[in-house]
């Protein structure tokens, strides 16, 4: 890539990959051009937010893309380019802050969605710790080539399990939702998206505890935490007005001709991303039933070392 870059378009590779990934100061107008790829205006949600929401059959994710890319101009701000929005743009901007919103509300944080993400999470995962396959097996890859790489001989009998409930559309069911409201319990959990191995052991100690009080096995892959990504919410947009009405300024900050800031975005957020407890269908009951007495205890205390057995059933790796 580094050659068809220097070759072809006469761009320096450094530069480029200092704009994906900024490592070295940025010059003002590669900083404007990071703007473009990663921030509230940048191309990819106007790309795939209609996208997603089209292929979803949803009606959300809609934006007015032409009127607000019309509305792009660049202006100097602090002393250094910027681009930013004229008034015409204020109504579409919200409107793709909105669509955003919404999409993750309704598609993006489903319930069916992050069960079926948090079945292929751990089918990975496990795989991997068992030595299965290397990280570079899992690129390069549709749903339907990955799905048959885990499902080739030799890979952990959870692994296969997973991918073969997900053929068969058997997603996990949602037994135990959290809400940020439930503030030590929801920072206990949210802490272990950042710890995968802490989460798996978790999880396998949750399928203990509720194998001893069935008195039946219970494989290791029937009890799954679903950990939706922190998102962040981002709001640094510029409005110039040709003709500011009276009170309002000719170049003015977003969140100042709005009153919306990024904190309220983000508590929005907090209130809507639920953490999940999602189990099989037959352990869905019993899940709700045990989980304040038998499984919070667990989760509480799940920042120190627990327990990692695993009660009969089909067994992933070790760890």
């Amino acid at each position: 890539m580094a050659d068809v870059l220097e070759r072809d378009w006469g761009l320096d590779p450094r530069r480029v990959a200092n704009l994906i990934e900024p490592r070295d100061p940025l010059s003002p107008v590669d900083a404007l051009l990071v703007g473009l790829l990663s921030g509230t205006l940048d191309m990819d949600k106007l790309d795939y937010l209609p996208r997603d929401a089209k292929a979803c059959n949803v009606p959300y994710g809609r934006v007015d893309a032409p009127r607000l890319l019309d509305s792009l101009t660049v202006a100097e701000v602090g002393g250094a380019p910027r681009i930013v929005v004229e008034e015409k743009g204020i109504s579409p901007l919200h409107s793709l802050i909105n669509a955003r919103q919404e999409m993750f509300d309704n598609v993006y944080w489903h319930h069916t969605n992050r069960a079926c993400m948090a079945m292929l999470l751990r089918a990975v995962q496990d795989a991997l710790l068992a030595g299965a396959i290397a990280p570079a097996d899992l690129t390069h890859h549709d749903d339907a080539s990955l799905l048959a790489l885990l499902s080739r001989d030799g890979l952990p009998a959870s692994t296969r399990a997973l991918v073969a409930m997900l053929r068969l559309r058997q997603v996990h069911k949602r037994a135990v939702e959290i809400s940020a409201r439930a503030t030590g319990l929801y920072g206990a959990l949210n802490a272990l998206y950042y710890d995968p191995a802490a989460r798996r052991a978790l999880e396998l100690d949750l399928v203990a505890a509720l194998a001893g009080v069935l008195g039946s096995p219970v494989a290791d892959y029937e009890v799954l935490i679903d950990l939706p990504k922190p998102e962040k919410w981002k709001t640094d947009v510029w409005v110039r007005f040709s003709r500011p009405p009276v009170g309002l300024r000719p170049l003015m900050h977003w969140q100042e001709v709005v009153g919306l800031g990024d904190d309220d975005f983000k508590r929005y957020e907090e209130h809507r991303r639920l953490i999940r407890i999602v189990t099989t269908e037959r352990l869905r009951e019993p899940t709700r039933q045990q989980w304040e007495t038998l499984l919070l205890p667990r989760i509480m205390n799940s920042r120190r070392p627990v327990a990692g057995g695993v009660a009969g059933g089909a067994g992933g790796a070790a760890g």
